[in-house]
């Protein structure tokens, strides 16, 4: 398993910027959310995405979990199986 973690919103958006930047995203699917305790959630999400340097396509799934603080979401931490080159 392989996981990342962003921080602050600047680094949460410049994360989602660079990843739509560099992929074609098809259509996404998200579950949840899911709660564990006051101030985080997780969901399930589903990307059907292509990379737009190479041209593969491919589904990949991850686990998002989220922290939120002042009603903002302060963290991000991303669970995923196996090679996940496509966050890049």
């Amino acid at each position: 398993m392989t996981f990342a973690t962003n921080r602050g919103e600047g680094q949460i958006i410049k994360k989602s910027e660079k990843w739509a930047a560099a992929n074609t995203i098809h259509g996404e699917k998200v579950r949840g959310p899911y709660f564990n305790e006051p101030g985080e959630f997780a969901v399930r999400i589903t990307f059907d995405v292509t990379r737009r340097d190479s041209g593969e396509r491919k589904t990949l799934e991850e686990i998002a979990v989220h922290t939120v603080k002042n009603d903002k979401i302060t963290r991000e931490r991303f669970f995923y199986e196996g090679n996940w080159s496509f966050v890049s």
